[in-house]
């Protein structure tokens, strides 16, 4: 008798958490959520890509083509903490959505090539959960059942870190609401030392002080080139606009950074005859803080103008 009570207590409280469960998760998917991962685009990648960019956060928010759209097809592969070696994944699995002379930008950010492997990065589980949204499983680095399983079926359940914002506000906050934002508005200079920090010194150096060099990533970045020229589209290198404070903090802590980069670069360049478009202090945005969102990012209408600059300047050295 106590054991079917106790039995049948069991049962009760699995079924109330499981009602519960499947409450929330029913409730989260029918809430307005902002997609704050930016990953929703890539339920609906068109046909006959004519103009893309892949990319970190410094391709995810310098492509802005709403002006262009009209005439052509684009589509922004980038994302937030992107590496190269997942923009090359990428590439693979969406290769065939790209029309013969597709212009594809490449962008190469100053971390691009440093730093330790990406599995090994203290972050990476947490970043790597936003290719389970849309990357097949041999494309996902160390795929794991299990995760890609809470993503589809109970997705309120893997967005630990959005849903209490969701649950008490109604959404998350997204990347939209970002990009919007100027840099008129925040303490720059301090923005710029907390970037110089990510990008050149966190898991960027081993234990004597020298910059590591990522292999899988500047190898990542050749097989890029070597894949658009076999599909008929035409990579170009580029290097995004930065504000002049974050220039400023590079030249005053790393004053060798330069011949570093250019180390790794050149030879890809001249061993592959591809274009390098290099806006990093490009007077057009070093001082304009109002195109910017962060002391290396642009905004929303910074992003539209530099690609439309972007695409003026490309047509021009085609001719």
């Amino acid at each position: 008798m106590l054991m079917k009570r106790f039995l049948m207590t069991i049962a009760l409280y699995t079924g109330i958490l499981a009602f519960l469960t499947l409450g929330i998760n029913a409730w989260y998917l029918a809430m307005d959520q902002s997609d704050d991962l930016w990953t929703d685009k890539f339920k609906d990648v068109p046909a006959h890509i004519q103009i893309c960019n892949f990319g970190s956060s410094h391709g995810l928010y310098s492509f802005n083509y709403e002006d262009v759209c009209g005439e052509f097809t684009c589509f922004n592969f980038a994302l937030a903490s992107q590496s190269l070696s997942y923009d090359l994944r990428i590439l693979q699995q969406y290769k065939d959505h790209l029309k013969e002379g597709c212009l594809v930008f490449i962008p190469v950010s100053y971390f691009s090539f440093f730093g330790i492997e990406e599995t090994q990065e203290e972050e990476f589980l947490s970043k790597n959960r936003q290719y389970y949204d849309f990357l097949s499983p041999g494309q996902i680095k160390e795929y794991d059942f299990s995760t890609h399983m809470f993503k589809r079926f109970f997705p309120a359940l893997d967005a630990y870190e959005t849903l209490p914002t969701v649950l008490f506000f109604g959404k998350a906050s997204g990347n939209e609401e970002l990009w919007s934002r100027s840099a008129l508005d925040m303490d720059v200079s301090a923005d710029a030392a907390l970037a110089f920090e990510r990008h050149f010194i966190q898991e960027k150096l081993n234990p004597s002080g020298e910059r590591i060099v990522n292999k899988e990533e500047v190898s990542a970045l050749g097989q890029m080139i070597l894949l658009c020229r076999e599909i008929g589209a035409v990579p170009v290198l580029i290097t995004t606009p930065y504000l002049e404070e974050y220039l400023e903090e590079i030249n005053a802590n790393a004053p060798d950074f330069d011949e570093e980069f250019s180390a790794i670069l050149s030879p890809i360049l001249t061993e592959t005859g591809t274009a390098y478009m290099d806006y990093s202090s490009d007077l057009h945005f070093t001082a304009r803080k109002d195109l910017f969102m962060n002391a290396d990012h642009l905004n929303k209408e910074g992003a539209r103008q530099f690609t439309n600059l972007l695409l003026e300047n490309y047509g021009n050295i085609q001719k």
